[in-house]
């Protein structure tokens, strides 16, 4: 039970990630974008903008994901070592914060700088893409967890 208990913990702490590696989170935050594009009707000039902003994005988030990687096979260690408990879990959590807040930071300006390439209708049909993907990602966060 303690280890389902720390398991749960970590998908609390990493969110919509439960890769391991810095490249599997960084496909799965590619996979994710590229899905949402698909639904906008982007012109080429659009596409070309957003693919650099993105291509920056990924260059700013490369170093926060190999972070979030070695946070998550600490949780890991943690959850298969004789001295699981919860205080290690949090101190974890706790050194986590720190990139999270840095990951918000790169996630907002990337957003302002999609924005700024969006027409209004282009926009809405953002939100409301995104807003379905998250949907669908804590629908996976939450068959995972019934499953566990």
């Amino acid at each position: 039970m303690k280890k389902i208990s720390l398991i749960l913990c970590l998908l609390l702490i990493s969110g919509p990630v439960f890769a391991q590696t810095p490249e599997d989170l960084m496909a799965r935050f590619q996979y994710h974008r590229n899905a949402v594009y698909q639904k906008l009707d982007l012109t080429e000039g659009q596409t070309k903008k957003i693919k650099k902003i993105d291509e920056n994005v990924y260059i700013k988030l490369e170093p926060e994901l190999q972070q979030v990687s070695n946070y998550i096979n600490k949780i890991d260690e943690i959850a298969n070592s004789d001295n699981c408990t919860i205080e290690r879990v949090n101190e974890v959590k706790e050194e986590f914060k720190t990139t999270e807040q840095r990951i918000s930071a790169i996630k907002e300006k990337h957003e302002k700088a999609i924005n700024r390439v969006l027409t209004p209708e282009q926009k809405t049909a953002y939100e409301k893409a995104k807003e379905v993907q998250r949907a669908e990602i804590e629908k996976e966060i939450e068959e995972i967890r019934k499953n566990q």
